[in-house]
């Protein structure tokens, strides 16, 4: 997997592995989180948002189970 950033955003980055399903958040404040089951087409519609931070909010903040990712 490999991190696309996300420009204009508070999200610094996405990835996504295609295989588990789980999408990778990087946030600027450098903070991670993983989400569990996201169906690639949320994935692609946040690569695409006009807005990430108001797509991630509505469509995968509060929807997917997440988890901190300790480094």
């Amino acid at each position: 997997m490999s991190h696309t950033q996300l420009l204009f955003s508070d999200l610094l980055s996405a990835e996504y592995d295609t295989n588990t399903h789980v999408l990778e958040i990087v946030f600027k404040n450098g903070n991670k989180k993983q989400y569990k089951n996201v169906p690639s087409t949320v994935y692609f519609s946040l690569l695409n948002a006009y807005s990430p931070d108001r797509y991630f909010e509505k469509y995968i903040c509060e929807i997917f189970s997440s988890s901190d990712i300790v480094q």
